[in-house]
């Protein structure tokens, strides 16, 4: 063979093997996979008017025509997804939507990793900032990060967090966050699965609850 013909095929070679490696690192990866299927469907589609929810498994989860009266919805749930995760998709989404909403929750899997709550704060911004870019015309509307029972050491990390989004937006326009629901007992009582993170029918409605009363106003 050739020697031009061989360093051919070896770099056809070496290169079919690190195309292996990576898709299967991809379909591994929960995150990575579900964010390269979105990417590819929002430079492919156009979605016109439909509102935007972005967030973490409870998004992904979250089914809208029980819950929701304000027009059709695109899910851009993630699981496993840190506000990292969201801010990269949101980066190099090439989406082609107009919301009228959008629907965000975030930051419950950063904290219970471990990460700082002044860290997770900076990156919260940092989304809603580039959200209210992409989206100039959208009114935007955080979830409170809520008390999952099997989270419950982050608790204290959780409400630091949702006080501080609260202040945040309060002097924003087109911005809302939208507390835990109240009382906190009763949501831990009967809004969550057995796993002790995700949410129950009952417990997406008391979640979505403040969200749902402007819902049928915007």
């Amino acid at each position: 063979m050739p020697k031009h013909n061989l360093i051919l095929a070896i770099f056809l070679l070496f290169g079919f093997v690190i195309a292996m490696l990576a898709l299967q690192v991809v379909r591994h990866d929960e995150v990575l996979s579900t964010t390269m299927h979105y990417l590819i469907e929002d430079a492919t589609s156009e979605y016109g008017s439909r509102n935007l929810m972005l967030g973490s498994s409870t998004i992904k989860r979250l089914e809208t025509q029980d819950v929701f009266n304000c027009g059709p919805w695109l899910n851009r749930g993630i699981g496993s997804s840190k506000i990292s995760s969201l801010n990269r998709y949101v980066k190099f989404s090439q989406l082609v939507v107009e919301p009228s909403v959008v629907l965000v929750y975030a930051g419950e899997n950063d904290l219970s990793s471990g990460m700082h709550r002044s860290e997770v704060f900076d990156q919260f911004r940092a989304l809603i900032q580039q959200l209210v870019e992409k989206f100039p015309f959208s009114e935007i509307h955080i979830l409170a990060i809520k008390p999952s029972p099997s989270r419950r050491a982050h608790w204290e990390s959780f409400k630091a967090v949702n006080a501080m989004m609260q202040t945040y937006v309060r002097e924003l326009q087109g911005i809302t966050f939208h507390p835990t629901p109240l009382p906190e007992k009763e949501f831990v009582e009967i809004g969550f699965l057995d796993d002790g993170i995700h949410l129950t029918g009952q417990g997406y409605n008391l979640f979505t609850s403040g969200f749902n009363e402007v819902c049928v106003t915007l």
